[in-house]
């Protein structure tokens, strides 16, 4: 039979990665994979999330499904909603971007490394302290493929 591991005693002690729950409002319909998205400047609402705004939001910043800029807590990355890609003011409809490609001429991430919703809703490629929440990743250095992956916590 097999030889048994005990973690704890052989490895070390050892994180546990534990799938956290998210609210999202699913659209039904036919939608192309995100990797084949077109590039999105100026989404519609049938490009993103529509939200009301309860501050005011910059351009390119994470936000919550309730409007506000998405913080890197648990609550906040399980009601994110997307990227702007306006600035918005209070009680403004806001279109937030989920899925496909966004391009800023005045970003410089480095290339096929992942992007994570950090501090007051920066978008960041510095991996933060749990929860972790990858938004996307970086195609080149002023384009990135917005891709949301499941939260990690750490237990």
């Amino acid at each position: 039979m097999g030889h048994e591991v005990n973690i704890t005693q052989d490895l070390g002690p050892q994180f546990t990665v534990a799938a956290a729950s998210e609210q999202l409002t699913l659209e039904v319909g036919v939608k192309s994979s995100s990797l084949f998205s077109l590039v999105v400047n100026n989404p519609s609402s049938s490009d993103g999330i529509e939200v009301i705004a309860k501050t005011t939001i910059g351009a390119y910043k994470a936000v919550t499904q309730n409007g506000y800029i998405c913080q890197p807590t648990l609550a906040d990355v399980s009601n994110y909603a997307g990227i702007t890609t306006v600035a918005y003011v209070l009680n403004d409809t806001m279109t937030a971007v989920r899925t496909g490609r966004l391009t800023e001429a005045s970003w410089l991430w480095t290339p096929n490394t992942p992007i994570f919703i950090g501090v007051d809703g920066v978008l960041t490629q510095t991996v933060p302290s749990y929860p972790i929440r990858r938004i996307g990743w970086a195609v080149s250095a002023t384009q990135i493929n917005l891709d949301p992956y499941p939260i990690i916590t750490g237990v």
